[in-house]
């Protein structure tokens, strides 16, 4: 009895099996109907969207740079069905360039292409479907400008701002070439890099910094790169001796006091490598010439440039002129 029971039950779980597949296979192909119905209704409908297209320059000449962007582009507002709305824009054209040719819009030192040659060079060069019309083109004209290669090496100067003032900044390269129209270049004396802040946490920042951007101006490299140096300033005293300079032939100026104390300060990291012979300090002979005052003036001409704050403690000396046999 129990054995009639199974089978029993299994064949109606196959009948139920075979019931609800052939309802589903019903529903899929309705669905499919449905859809396709759906697709073709939609497909022909006509719709309006945006895409934006890039706009680049062809056959340049080696020696011409420039001097704005390589590359412009135009947002157009077209309409079309949506079967070429999904064929032609989204499956067949990932990519959305147009080619300007360099030496049929040249003038001068500019390429111009006005709104008109925009929208016939697109059809020409396949970028919209025949059917495709355009009922907006968000650009008037587009200007590239350049020169044959005319420009001039500057140094870079840091424009950032730091949240310390004890510490130097070191930019490689140090200077960089300069693009421009002859008129512009004659102005140009330095390029400095964009304004950004930096918090001087640790003891050493490296980054990249970009340089700022001036318009139908080219600058090569437009990134740097940029070291800044937490320092830490101790303050350092150090005999020079003074060295006497325009004596005439067979007279000496000598000093009272042959050597002298200069303070400065400088970065505790590097104390060690600062010496006297670094630092020179001059008596001239040529101020007290005329006998006019009995001490003569002492003065620094050169400091290594990583010290600050430099000054003589004794900035006069007795004196006496001897005649030399």
């Amino acid at each position: 009895m129990p054995e009639n029971t199974d089978a029993q039950s299994n064949n109606f779980l196959k009948r139920f099996m075979r019931l609800l597949n052939r309802e589903y296979l019903v529903f899929l192909f309705l669905l499919f109907l449905s859809t396709a119905f759906w697709a073709f209704l939609t497909g022909n409908n006509v719709y309006e969207g945006e895409m934006k297209v890039c706009i680049r320059l062809s056959g340049c000449p080696k020696n011409v740079v420039l001097l704005n962007s390589e590359t412009d582009s135009v947002a157009l507002t077209i309409k079309d069905t949506g079967w070429k709305f999904f064929w032609y824009y989204t499956v067949k054209h990932t990519d959305k360039e147009l080619y300007v040719p360099f030496a049929d819009y040249k003038q001068g030192d500019v390429v111009t292409i006005s709104n008109a040659e925009i929208q016939r060079l697109l059809f020409k060069q396949q970028v919209l479907a025949p059917t495709t019309s355009i009922t907006s083109l968000k650009r008037d004209a587009i200007t590239f400008r350049f020169n044959m290669g005319a420009h001039k090496r500057v140094p870079v100067r840091f424009n950032g701002t730091l949240n310390t003032k004890s510490a130097i900044t070191i930019i490689q390269p140090d200077s960089v070439d300069v693009y421009a129209s002859d008129e512009m270049l004659k102005n140009i004396r330095e390029i400095r890099t964009d304004t950004t802040r930096y918090e001087l946490q640790q003891d050493t920042i490296r980054t990249e910094i970009a340089l700022e951007k001036t318009r139908n101006v080219k600058v090569i490299p437009s990134i740097v790169d940029l070291t800044i140096f937490r320092i830490t300033f101790v303050e350092k005293t150090t005999p020079v001796r003074v060295e006497c300079i325009n004596e005439p032939t067979g007279k000496r100026l000598s000093l009272q006091t042959p050597k002298v104390e200069v303070r400065y300060y400088v970065d505790q990291k590097i104390h060690d490598n600062v010496n006297p012979e670094m630092f020179k300090v001059v008596a001239d002979y040529n101020d007290v010439a005329n006998l006019v005052s009995d001490k003569v003036e002492l003065k620094l001409i050169s400091a290594p440039n990583y010290v600050k704050n430099v000054r003589l403690l004794t900035t006069t000396s007795d004196y006496r002129i001897d005649e030399m046999q």
